[in-house]
């Protein structure tokens, strides 16, 4: 969970994704490039909490490995050594 909200670009959201683990954010930051929205992770309305709680939720009811791959393939834009992990 990054709850910044001001985020340049997000080298903790991205190295998340990297390691198939799936980021939850703030929407309108620099999250968004990292974070598809309910496909490698959850975009949070700012100061909505209940909305992060909706994002863990969302996490937690998707398949892991399915989540996963979608995770280290979003990572695949940022980096060719994360190709080698798949």
């Amino acid at each position: 969970i990054v709850p910044s909200k001001q985020e340049a670009f997000g080298q903790v959201a991205s190295e998340s994704s990297a390691c198939g683990t799936p980021v939850i954010g703030l929407k309108y930051s620099g999250l968004n490039d990292i974070i598809d929205h309910k496909v490698n992770g959850y975009l949070c309305e700012k100061e909505n909490v209940n909305d992060f709680i909706k994002g863990i939720e969302w996490i937690q009811n998707q398949d892991k490995q399915f989540l996963e791959n979608k995770c280290l393939e979003s990572a695949l834009k940022f980096t060719g050594c994360v190709q080698y992990a798949l």
